[in-house]
């Protein structure tokens, strides 16, 4: 009865120790995804018009604000459809970036966002802002002006 308790408590130990394992190398991971590369991803996403491409780095509240006049604080999966709706009505025909920082606590990305819509082109500038929140940069703002 002793041996069969025995087992029991080690491999419910061991079970501990690798759940704790599992849950630094996640955060581990988050930490390792710095602004260069999530700035990559964004510029792609936004070029491919593609909001998954960035959407994992998405904060809880995010302020965006949209040359169609779009603008406040919204959800992390608002953001998601305001922009996959966007990009399915102005289309990119290129996107350039004209200046970033990221080597400070707050990173950001400026560029120029060309779109083609409803026949028409058409440009914005663009701004995304990160911020470190719980051990991973997360975009806190998106402006398409």
């Amino acid at each position: 009865m002793a041996t069969i308790q025995l087992h029991i408590f080690t491999w419910f130990v061991i079970l501990l120790q690798w759940i704790s394992v599992s849950i630094i190398s996640a955060q581990d991971e988050n930490v390792s995804i710095n602004p260069q590369t999530i700035f990559q991803k964004i510029s792609l996403g936004i070029e491919n018009g593609n909001v998954s491409e960035f959407s994992e780095f998405l904060s809880s509240q995010v302020y965006l604000s949209l040359n169609t006049g779009e603008q406040g604080y919204y959800s992390r999966n608002q953001v998601f459809y305001i922009l996959k709706d966007y990009f399915l009505i102005y289309k990119a025909i290129n996107f350039k970036v004209t200046s970033k920082l990221i080597n400070n606590t707050n990173p950001y990305l400026a560029a120029k966002f060309n779109y083609e819509s409803r026949g028409r082109k058409g440009s914005a500038k663009v701004y995304v802002s990160l911020t470190f929140i719980e051990n991973r940069w997360e975009i806190t703002q998106i402006t398409f002006n």
